[in-house]
């Protein structure tokens, strides 16, 4: 069986419309509709603005992943911003209609 250290984790990367400063000082997304297997996948999260201008990234807190109250096929996910603001990042293509990309 594979260790923590071998197993290959993915990046979440989501695109919204979210304050990210909002997300920032909640240390969680919003309630979004996620895959949740792939999300246990995930040790990371990269949350861009729709712009893609802005960007936080932070490591996962699984501690505090669950299903919205309100929305059943929506997750929340808590995370440790590295930064206290938003970073200003060169845009990238998005050719994906949907709002997240899982990244190995």
């Amino acid at each position: 069986m594979a260790t923590e250290l071998e197993m290959t984790k993915e990046i979440l990367r989501i695109r919204t419309q979210d304050s990210l400063i909002t997300l920032i000082n909640s240390h969680a997304t919003g309630q979004w509709k996620l895959a949740r297997e792939r999300v246990a996948n995930c040790d990371r999260i990269e949350i861009y603005n729709w712009d893609r201008t802005q960007c936080i990234r932070g490591k996962i807190d699984r501690s505090r992943l669950f299903t919205s109250h309100l929305y059943k096929d929506r997750l929340i996910i808590g995370f440790n911003p590295e930064d206290e603001e938003p970073v200003n990042c060169t845009p990238m293509p998005w050719e994906q209609q949907a709002c997240a990309i899982y990244l190995t």
